[in-house]
């Protein structure tokens, strides 16, 4: 057998144990629950499931995250999409899903490039909308710092009590 076989044959049981053991399969609990800005129900929030490092386990398993509906209300999945999350600990985050914290500077950064489109005016016109449209969606909402940051526990039962209230601290 030539040296590229054996070196073949070799490492296959290696990379298949790397790729049977690399998926997202872990034990999940469906978690769902509402987010709340100062008491009404906020729609388009990604609400962010981490799982926190538990002893020796630095690597628990996938985030899980959930977009809430005009209720307020998310369902989660998993990066992979098995529903719910990772049963344990998890650190909690919440950031608009349908507008970045730097929209309006990636839409000024096009603006300054505009002049390299096929039709500068008509992009240009179209920028400014957009930024404009931009503007008035995030000053029409809440401020939601992208810094708040809370802890949830995962039971093995799961929970459909997630529920944030994301008002004055």
């Amino acid at each position: 057998m030539n040296l590229r076989k054996r070196l073949l044959f070799s490492l296959l049981p290696c990379l298949l144990l790397c790729v049977s053991g690399c998926g997202d399969r872990v034990a999940t609990a469906p978690v769902s629950g509402t987010v709340t800005v100062d008491g009404t129900p906020v729609e388009n929030v990604l609400v962010i499931f981490s799982p926190m490092v538990q002893g020796d386990n630095h690597f628990p398993g996938p985030y899980s995250s959930g977009v809430t509906d005009s209720n307020g209300r998310f369902t989660l999945k998993t990066r992979s999409g098995q529903n719910g999350a990772v049963i344990g600990n998890h650190a909690i985050g919440f950031t608009w899903a349908d507008v970045s914290p730097d929209a309006l500077g990636l839409i000024q950064e096009r603006l300054a490039n505009v002049e390299m489109s096929d039709d500068p005016e008509a992009e240009r016109s179209r920028l400014e909308r957009e930024f404009r449209e931009t503007r008035e969606k995030i000053e029409s909402r809440p401020f939601l710092d992208p810094m708040i940051k809370r802890t949830f526990e995962v039971s093995s039962e799961g929970s459909d009590a997630a529920d944030f209230e994301l008002g004055a601290e």
